[in-house]
């Protein structure tokens, strides 16, 4: 007589514990992942500490603009280049803060059209 569920029952295998060989190429592999980890992390920390006894500064950011950033080094440039204009024809130079301001306004802005026509490009 077949049962009520069909002539196929699934009966649930009751679990074997794992081999001793098993147990012991597991552990030796815990033991491995973790030396690695120490000496991945010990190597890691070597290298900041190096970087920040003798580490130079290369740039930094100045704003954030959505996904993009401006660099202390365009503002730098941008200063440079429109002092060497403004000397060149012989014009009164607004204050450095005042300039750098309207520089990184300017390049804040030029920022977000970028973006602006990276996502129209995007869409066609």
């Amino acid at each position: 007589m077949l049962s009520s569920r069909g002539p196929f029952v699934d009966t649930p295998a009751t679990p074997q514990p794992p081999s001793p060989d098993y147990r012991q190429t597991m552990k030796r592999f815990l033991i491995l992942a973790c030396a690695l980890a120490t000496l991945a992390a010990g190597s890691a920390l070597a290298q900041t500490r190096e970087l920040s006894e003798r580490g130079v500064l290369l740039d930094r950011v100045v704003a954030v603009v959505n996904d993009g950033v401006v660099l202390q080094s365009q503002v730098d440039g941008q200063v440079a280049m429109i002092s060497e204009r403004l000397t060149a024809q012989r014009a009164q130079l607004p204050p450095e803060q005042v300039l750098r301001q309207q520089i990184l306004e300017r390049l804040v802005l030029q920022e977000i059209q970028w973006q602006r026509a990276a996502r129209l490009d995007g869409l066609r």
